[in-house]
Order: C-alpha cells, then structure tokens, then sequence
C-alpha cells in the first residue's frame, strides 16, 4: 500500500497486481460507475473494469486515508478519471491494465503509463501509425531487436498521450531512436520516461513536469 508520504520528493510510485490478486468489490462503485459496469456484455470486460476500479479505488483511498467506496471519480472531457476535492492536494493517478496485470502510477504531477505484454510485433503491422523519423529508425534497427523497439516505442507515446490527457494528436507525437532508447522530439514538452523492469511486461511512464 503507499501513502502520500511515499509520493514526497519522487517523480512517480508505481503499483503492480496481478488480476487474480484484486478483491473486486461492487460497493467501490459509484452510481455512474455500476451503470457502466452493467452495460458491459462482454464478462471479462465487466470483469476487468470492476477489478481495476477496486484496486484503484483501495490504492487511492490508502494514500488519501479515506474509505475506498467514498471515492467518487471525474472524467476529465478527453475521458481521464481523475480525483479532486476541495482544499485537498491533487494527486495523479493513472491506470493501465493487459497480459493479466495491473498497474497504478500515482504521482503529484499529471502521469501516464502504459504497459504491452511482450511479444513479437510486425514491424509492417505497426508503420501505418509511425512518423517517418520512427519508421526509418526502426527498419535500421536489427531484425531480431526490432519488435521490442517497436513495443516500447508504442508504450512510450501512449504513456505521454494519457499524461497529457490527449492533448496532442497522434500526428504531432514524434520520437527519435538514440543510444538504445526513444526520446521525445514534438511537441516540445518538459517530460519525464521511464521504463520499468518486468519479465513479461513492457511499462513506460511518462510524468507531465510542466
């Protein structure tokens, strides 16, 4: 569990559970929220979205020292649940989910993270949404190094897309390959990455400093 504490003097804490290990709980949802649980027809969609509104709302209310089922969420315009009470310090939240895991980044800054299972990715399958710099530097990469560029390239630019809170067009998100890593070149931001360590995840951060 983190607190507020732990949030001091960071960039970020990131949180993993496997989906397995989250006690769901419908009374953690709000009135909106179990409508939409409800209109899910699919199970484990319905099933994914009452296990991470129950982590997230257990994470949150850890570090805020409220009650999980108290927390009632807004949706910013662009769709990003978010979390502000009056006269309370605002913290950040952000939640991705895939390959039966969950992962919570909790920050004072706006954040976004994004997590892939790894696996092998076709380059031709993926260039339809590359820039040209992107696309040139991946089809000079090494054959058998190439998929896992592909992948963290694509986790980078959705981790900044949900920090930013798709403020930026996929057009106008551009990265450039250098010493083994991807780093953002437009728009021009004050941005921190970060890629987390995990055996059969690929998670990048990205944390909104401006």
């Amino acid at each position: 569990m983190a607190s507020l504490a732990d949030i001091q003097g960071v960039p970020f804490i990131l949180i993993q559970k496997r989906q397995e290990g989250i006690v769901p709980d419908l009374s953690f949802l709000d009135e909106a929220e179990l409508l939409r649980h409800h209109r899910y027809l699919d199970n484990r969609k319905k099933q994914e979205f009452l296990a991470g509104r129950s982590f997230l709302k257990q994470e949150l209310g850890e570090v805020l020292g409220k009650a999980a089922a108290s927390i009632s969420l807004s949706i910013s315009e662009n769709g990003k649940p978010y979390y502000k009470e009056e006269g309370e310090k605002q913290v950040h939240f952000n939640l991705s989910h895939g390959g039966g895991y969950f992962v919570l980044g909790l920050s004072h800054n706006p954040i976004g993270v994004d997590l892939e299972k790894k696996r092998e990715v076709s380059f031709e399958v993926m260039q339809p949404i590359l820039g040209d710099i992107e696309a040139a530097q991946l089809a000079a990469i090494p054959a058998g190094q190439r998929s896992a560029q592909i992948l963290n390239l694509f986790t980078a630019k959705e981790a900044f897309i949900k920090a930013t809170d798709k403020k930026y067009g996929l057009d106008e998100i551009g990265f450039s390959y250098s010493n083994g890593s991807w780093k953002l070149i437009s728009p021009e931001c004050k941005v921190q990455f970060e890629y987390v360590e995990h055996n059969e995840l690929v998670i990048a951060v990205s944390v909104d400093l401006e």
